[in-house]
């Protein structure tokens, strides 16, 4: 009976040392997560756009981060389109080990991304869109996330054969990028939205992504298969039993500069149609006007001469008639003259 009581009193024992640690276990997450979230801050430029600091509570006043309810750790940082401008440097957004959702999209964030952030093991959704990272895309990703979208960044290589894996992943957008290879069959029920448009990739389109609209694909050149148009008949059509060889790689530019520099020049062609209509049209004005001022004053001599001529062309009818008019008043003069002198 005793030993039962000794017992119950040591598990009373542990079990109160265990509560009256938990704080300070939580107390301390909470410290090394925001010495990292320090950390981040200081190694990125943001104009004195985030408030965090020492002396504030980070789960209510720091902007853009969210704590759990109990305020013990940071399970969400949301920071889109506040002008970020730096590398992401390890050890920092990486060691938030309750880290659910990380928005960083819109902002100017170079360099590569940390593994260390997209593998944190919490991660779900994960935000990096509109930014200038470049490199590879990190092989090891989070199994649990659900959303990924780096598009409109700079990554290069292959597309990681380990997202694969991501059994949860329901949002891929890996648009607008520098990302070359085949695309890895990507076996995953809960897909619903993919978008590799604008890169490099070539081969054909697995059998396991054929049901998506061909706008996921459009802007890889060297691309084949259904939904896009036929593989040449060199290459076999896909099949969920064999995988189709890649098509072999050509040093191609990649979509999203060559539409730039397109777009460039034709706007620069249609301005200088333009300009050149604009000159053609005031050159064709210039030569009327000038020949209009040329030709008023030689008209005008011309109608001068005209009048002299005619007024020259009455004269002389009037000086004629007149003459004619003298010639008879002398003839009826004379005639009855010589007829009286012959009376007598």
């Amino acid at each position: 009976m005793n030993q039962i009581k000794l017992r119950c009193s040591s598990y009373m024992l542990l079990l109160l040392l265990f509560s009256l640690c938990l704080p300070y276990k939580a107390a301390a997450y909470l410290s090394s997560e925001r010495r990292a979230l320090l950390a981040f801050s200081a190694a990125i430029h943001h104009g004195n756009k985030l408030n965090w600091r020492l002396g504030t509570p980070t789960c209510s006043s720091w902007i853009g981060v969210t704590c759990t309810a109990d305020g013990t750790r940071v399970v969400a940082v949301r920071l889109p389109g506040i002008r970020l401008l730096g590398n992401i440097p390890k050890n920092t957004l990486g060691r938030l080990g309750a880290l659910q959702v990380l928005s960083l999209r819109s902002n100017e964030l170079t360099g590569t991304l940390p593994s260390d952030v997209a593998s944190l093991p919490s991660l779900r959704f994960l935000f990096l869109q509109h930014n200038n990272f470049s490199g590879h895309v990190p092989s090891s990703l989070s199994s649990s996330l659900n959303t990924i979208d780096l598009s409109s960044n700079g990554f290069s290589g292959e597309i990681p054969a380990g997202i694969s894996n991501l059994s949860r992943l329901i949002t891929l957008n890996l648009e607008n990028n520098f990302l070359s290879g085949p695309i890895p069959d990507l076996r995953l029920p809960r897909l619903k939205h993919l978008n590799v448009s604008s890169n490099n990739l070539n081969g054909s389109v697995p059998f396991s992504l054929q049901r998506f609209p061909k706008i996921s694909f459009i802007g890889n050149l060297q691309l084949c298969g259904p939904p896009l148009p036929q593989c040449p008949a060199l290459l076999p059509s896909p099949s969920p039993t064999s995988p189709l060889p890649p098509l072999p790689s050509l040093p191609l530019e990649h979509k999203k500069s060559s539409s730039k520099r397109f777009t460039a020049g034709a706007i620069v062609a249609i301005l200088v149609g333009v300009l050149a209509l604009f000159f053609l049209i005031v050159i064709t004005l210039l030569l009327c006007i000038f020949k209009r001022k040329i030709d008023s004053p030689m008209k005008r001599q011309r109608e001068r001469f005209q009048v002299l001529e005619e007024v020259r062309n009455l004269k002389k009818n009037t000086a004629v008639e007149f003459k004619g008019e003298q010639n008879k008043l002398f003839f009826s003069t004379v005639v009855p003259i010589t007829l009286t002198w012959r009376t007598f």
